[in-house]
C-alpha cells in the first residue's frame, strides 16, 4: 500500500484493512449504538430498583405525629430504614377536600 502512496493515517488504507477483515463500513457506528442503547437500559433498570426500593419504603410507614393547622393536616412517617439518600422520615401534607 505504500507504494500506492496510502499509508496507515489515510481513510483508503483503513477502508482497505476493513474491507480485507470483512468488517462492514459502520461497524463503529453500530458499536457506538449498541454501547448506547445497553448504558441506557442500565440506567432504566437502576431506576426501577430505585422506585421498586422507594416503593417498598412507602409501603412499609409508621405513622410517628400527626397535626391540623391552618385546614391542612400534616402527618409524620418514620420509614423501617434510611433511603438511599439518609432520609428515615417522611412527611405528607393533605388539605381538604382531599388536596395534597
Amino acid at each position: 500500500m505504500t507504494k500506492k502512496g496510502i499509508y496507515a493515517k489515510d481513510s483508503e488504507f483503513w477502508a482497505e484493512v476493513n474491507k480485507k477483515l470483512n468488517i462492514p463500513d459502520d461497524a463503529y457506528e453500530s458499536k457506538q449504538a449498541r454501547e448506547q442503547a445497553e448504558c441506557e437500559q442500565l440506567l432504566l433498570e437502576k431506576k426501577a430498583k430505585e422506585q421498586a426500593e422507594k416503593e417498598r419504603l412507602l409501603a412499609n410507614k409508621k405513622e410517628i405525629h400527626s397535626k391540623n393547622r391552618k385546614d391542612w393536616k400534616i402527618t409524620v412517617f418514620e420509614l423501617p430504614e434510611s433511603d438511599i439518600f439518609g432520609n428515615k422520615f417522611v412527611a405528607e401534607c393533605t388539605k381538604e377536600p382531599d388536596l395534597q
